[in-house]
């Protein structure tokens, strides 16, 4: 399981930008260094509300919303190595499931703009969960699509409540990415297994999981593929 914002796709400056307009639009002055601070602790959309903690929630989401799409998503990319990655591990059998705190509509557009829509086996946004990360709703319903088990399943994310997602999740293993919006100390101190700063590490760590069987290359070509640990 993935999380997207900050995890697989570089949103850091474009989401820190969308949320500083959101809230100073609403009449709350911040910094944008206020922004990625909130964001590093609370994810989103929990940031919002720290960021404005007199505003509806409801309401701090449709502006952030608004600004979101009125930017675009040019400036938004791919993590160097993941495109690699999540094709190696697609190729290898392993289920991918994008779980994701951002709305239906920009999630597919920014998978359209990076050409990842295929790549996911089951994708799970915030119009998809009833209740927000940390809460392990949207988890769960990525499982039942992909027919996973929790002990089998392993989360990578970017921020505090990507970590307790997969612990209330009760997951086989969590893993924090240190190139998004949280450094590999909070994300530790929440309670991740494993950290990495580059997609590049992301297989070493999976076998420090010891959850996924990585077959020899003798074993792929013979298409023996890869499966869970019983």
């Amino acid at each position: 399981m993935l999380d997207g914002d900050g995890t697989v796709y570089d949103t850091l400056d474009h989401a820190a930008i969308a949320a500083f307009q959101a809230v100073n639009h609403l009449g709350v002055e911040v910094t944008i260094d206020e922004v990625h601070d909130a964001f590093a602790a609370e994810g989103f959309p929990g940031a919002l509300k720290v960021l404005s903690p007199t505003r509806d929630s409801t309401e701090l989401k449709s502006a952030f919303y608004h600004f979101d799409v009125e930017n675009g998503f040019d400036t938004v990319e791919l993590f160097p190595g993941a495109e690699d990655n999540l094709v190696d591990l697609k190729k290898r059998g392993i289920a991918l499931g994008l779980v994701t705190s951002r709305n239906k509509e920009t999630t597919e557009s920014i998978l359209d703009r990076l050409n990842l829509g295929g790549v996911f086996d089951a994708i799970i946004t915030a119009d998809d969960a009833g209740q927000p990360k940390p809460s392990p709703e949207s988890v769960y319903r990525a499982l039942a699509v992909v027919g996973g088990n929790p002990d089998s399943t392993v989360y990578m994310g970017d921020t505090v409540d990507d970590i307790r997602t997969a612990q209330n999740a009760e997951l086989a293993a969590s893993i924090g990415f240190t190139a998004g919006f949280t450094s590999a100390e909070r994300l530790h101190a929440a309670g991740a297994d494993f950290t990495l700063g580059h997609w590049s590490e992301l297989p070493g760590r999976l076998l420090q999981c010891d959850v996924i069987n990585f077959p020899r290359k003798s074993d792929y070509s013979n298409g023996k593929g890869i499966s869970p640990r019983d």
